[in-house]
């Protein structure tokens, strides 16, 4: 770079940054600190700090920094230097996170690349937003929480202390274009030029109006803020005016997530249980069904640490799902979003294979002070203790886990086309693959061995069937504990799909898998007939007899999950009998018949 380049993005809170030769993220309450230590202008901003909001790290750049282009911009909106862009209405990109992937897809992580387009103009603006409402003015107008007097105020300043920009001022407020954000890159000359300007305008504005004996409400006292990105357009209108500057529009790149990756330590200073889980937004209320069972058979002499890795649950449901531990100091609930983590794989997903699924292959990586965890999906329910499995002693093998007895019965003559596909894979026992619903993770020993990114990159080319599952079962082999069935019970009816292809397991380990059936100790709703589905169907009982002592159970209620009658079941009898007589067993027909099913139903052994 030839020029000294500095684009300052404002923070009030700890946030995913990007931080380079250029880019320079600043915490406002260090600037606040610096501040209170200088002139008495200094002194004037600094006890105003939320009411300039974003410009107070302009002040202080104008005052103290030395560059030779100024760029602004804030935690949450960056610009993209990325020629072409899908933006919305207002000409604004979207990125969920600001990681590696949105910083390299729109130049922020080149230094270079940004200065190449930076130092070829003079001022650089926002893509402006075009209102359907008639002009710049109106939109403030009619603003709810502002006072259009402030604005009618800050004309009448313009006009007193500089009223060669009047013209422009009103030229800019009658127009429909609006540059949000006080965001922009300008020459040092021009910067200099522009924040005397601003300051002494808004400066005015503080001796002629007092907000606080106003009663203006929280956002009103952000005037000074939402003023200065009026000025700012004030300024760029003259700017374009005088025909003699090198300008230059740039889309705004809006982070929509801007919550830090936490670090994660025990919740508890002696031994927990700790057990992970996965889940989102949707899944959230069957979720609770799970936790209350857990924290209803949990011991009161043991301590559970659990932490739910989630992707778009919201602030509502995670202080819902917290509260079926209140009362209890012997459990916590804390929540991960580790979605930043999978921006740079593109995994296979389905209507029935969510991104949720691969967030178990993380845990031991990205939570370092966990040696041995329990991993639970979500759609099951405990009826005993977790504590005494995670008490099993698992020895030197990687994971632990129960038998899959649907795919046992599934490779042992219901389907050939899947056995064949276990069989290419040249496993040792393919009838003895276990179910990834319910694991004990040996999380140092996974650590030494496997990466995430080793997972992560084997899951995205292994073109498996059933993703994660396939995977460890491939990974650990010969390194794998098998528990009890009772820990890992299928909740579907003996009489459905799933019951039926189970009757094809070999015989010790469908008798091992029914003797379960007296003594369970987590039922899990692994296919498709989920019991919010079909609440008359066998094995439902349980999630509702939980769900009913969660803060969800009215919700459902709303929604068309209970009351449906057992048809399905029925309906599902007289299809299989139309299949038989149709596609005899042994024929061609049905052999086709089965690949379309599977490919329709992709996903249900899970």
């Amino acid at each position: 770079m030839n020029k000294q380049i500095r684009f300052y993005v404002s923070c009030h809170k700890p946030c995913p940054t990007v931080e380079n030769e250029v880019i320079r993220p600043v915490q406002q309450r260090q600037i606040v600190e610096f501040l209170r230590n200088g002139t008495e202008e200094d002194k004037f901003m600094a006890s105003h700090a939320n009411e300039y909001c974003e410009l107070l790290t302009q002040y202080w750049a104008w005052k103290y920094e030395k560059a030779d282009y100024y760029g602004f911009g804030h935690y949450r909106r960056l610009f993209s230097f990325r020629s072409k862009n899908e933006t919305d209405e207002f000409n604004v990109v979207h990125a969920r996170y600001l990681n590696e992937k949105t910083a390299h897809e729109h130049l922020l992580d080149s230094p270079e690349g940004m200065a190449a387009v930076i130092e070829k103009f003079d001022v650089i603006a926002p893509v402006p937003y075009s209102y359907d409402v008639p002009s710049v003015y109106r939109q403030y107008k009619n603003a709810e929480r502002l006072h259009i007097e402030d604005l009618d105020l800050t004309l009448d300043v313009i006009k007193e202390i500089s009223p060669e920009m009047y013209p422009y001022a009103k030229k800019y407020l009658n127009g429909r274009l609006f540059y949000i954000g006080n965001m922009f890159f300008m020459k040092r000359e021009l910067f200099c030029e522009y924040s005397n300007w601003l300051f002494s305008v808004l400066r005015q504005f503080y001796q002629k109006r007092d907000m606080k004996s106003l009663n203006y409400s929280t956002e009103a006292m952000r005037t000074p803020g939402h003023l200065g990105e009026r000025l700012f357009g004030i300024f760029f209108t003259k700017i374009l005016a005088d025909k003699k500057y090198r300008t230059k529009n740039l889309n705004i790149l809006m982070i929509e997530n801007t919550e830090p990756m936490r670090i994660f330590t025990p919740a508890f200073s002696d031994a927990a249980v700790p057990v992970f889980m996965a889940t989102n937004g949707y899944y959230a209320k069957f979720t609770a069904a799970a936790l209350y069972s857990l924290a209803a058979h949990a011991s009161p002499d043991r301590k559970y640490d659990i932490v739910i890795l989630h992707n778009g649950i919201s602030a509502d449901d995670q202080a819902r799902l917290r509260y079926i531990a209140e009362g209890k100091a012997n459990i916590s609930i804390r929540f991960f979003d580790p979605q930043p983590l999978f921006e740079n794989y593109s995994l296979y997903e389905s209507a029935t294979i969510t991104r949720e699924t691969y967030y178990r292959l993380i845990i031991p990586d990205y939570f370092p002070c966990y040696d041995k965890i329990l991993y639970l999906d979500s759609d099951l329910i405990i009826l005993h203790d977790i504590a005494q499995l995670y008490d099993t002693d698992i020895g030197d093998n990687y994971i632990a886990g129960a038998v899959d007895i649907c795919h046992a019965g599934a490779v042992n003559g219901f389907d050939n086309d899947l056995r064949k596909y276990y069989e290419s894979f040249r496993l040792k026992n393919i009838y003895k693959l276990i179910n990834a619903g319910v694991l004990i993770m040996n999380c140092s020993l996974l650590r030494r061995d496997f990466t995430a990114t080793y997972l992560l990159e084997f899951a995205k080319q292994g073109n498996f069937r059933f993703q994660d599952q396939d995977l460890l079962n491939i990974l650990c082999e010969d390194r794998i504990f098998y528990l009890d069935s009772r820990w890992n019970f299928f909740g579907d009816p003996d009489q459905s799909y799933r019951g039926y292809i189970r009757s094809f397991a070999p015989q010790p380990l469908f008798s091992e898998y029914m003797n379960a059936k007296n003594d369970i100790h987590i039922i899990h709703y692994a296919g498709n007939e989920k019991p919010w589905v079909y609440p008359h169907f066998e094995n439902a009982f349980y999630f509702w007899e939980n769900i009913r002592n969660t803060p969800y159970y009215t919700d459902f209620f709303n929604l068309n999950y209970v009351g449906r009658p057992s048809a399905p079941m029925h309906k599902e009898k007289i299809l299989r009998r139309i299949a038989f007589r149709l596609c005899p067993k042994g024929t061609r027909r049905r052999i086709l018949a089965k690949k379309l099913y599977h490919f329709l139903k992709n996903g249900l052994h899970r």
